[in-house]
Order: C-alpha cells, then sequence, then structure tokens
C-alpha cells in the first residue's frame, strides 16, 4: 500500500477539487459512490493494484490530504495500521472487501478514517 501511494507522490500535492462528473468516472464503474460531507476529492483514479483496478483517490480533510484506496479484492476481518516510510495508515473492512486510507502527519488518522469510511456508499 505505502509503496503505491510513495509512487505518485505527487498526488497528494493537488487541491482543486474534481468535479462529480470527474468523480463519478472512477467510482460509477464499482456501483460506488461518495458523499460529499467527505471533503473536497483532489485527486481520483482507477489504479492497478494488486492486479486489479482500484479506485484511488486523495481527500483533503481539515487534517490533512489522505489518499483513499477502495479494495473490493481484498477482504480482511479486522482493521490494521500501517506505519511504514513516514506514512501512517488504517486498512478497515468494508461491506465489499476493505478500504486503506494513508496520510502523512495526519493528526487522528483513525477519526479521519472513520469519516471517509462513514462517506463511502458501497452499491452494488
Amino acid at each position: 500500500m505505502i509503496g503505491h501511494v510513495t509512487h505518485e507522490t505527487g498526488t497528494m500535492d493537488t487541491t482543486a477539487p474534481l468535479t462529480p462528473a470527474a468523480l463519478a468516472g472512477v467510482l460509477d464503474p464499482d456501483g460506488t459512490r461518495l458523499r460529499p460531507d467527505v471533503g473536497d476529492v483532489t485527486f481520483a483514479a482507477r489504479c492497478i493494484f494488486d492486479g486489479r483496478v482500484v479506485p484511488h483517490l486523495v481527500v483533503r480533510t481539515p487534517s490533512g490530504p489522505v489518499t483513499v484506496l477502495m479494495l473490493r479484492h481484498r477482504t480482511i476481518s479486522k482493521p490494521f495500521h500501517i506505519d511504514e516510510q513516514g506514512y501512517e495508515g488504517v486498512v478497515m473492512p468494508a461491506p465489499k472487501g476493505s478500504i486503506a486510507i494513508v496520510g502523512q502527519g495526519v493528526a487522528d488518522l483513525d477519526a479521519v478514517a472513520q469519516k471517509v469510511f462513514d462517506a463511502v456508499d458501497w452499491g452494488r
């Protein structure tokens, strides 16, 4: 996970919010939606991760930007934390697979991750 984030470091620097249409183009193929109260989404792409195409987002939060990877193909039974190369993250079980939220120096990452998680409508 951290390898993917560090490979695309410039994505965390973007600040202009994406249009709803741009975000839908990344999320809709999986039937996923993101509620607008999550914060500004400043990057969205469909990336290869574990040999699968997954939505990759950057969400601006009051605590700083976080990378979000929606991993429908990876099922886990309980959350776990990552702390590598100056990045912290949490991977959480989700209704469809799991979700990873990763940031650098994000105050109260668990609360930020929960807010992002709560904003996802996993759809079909």
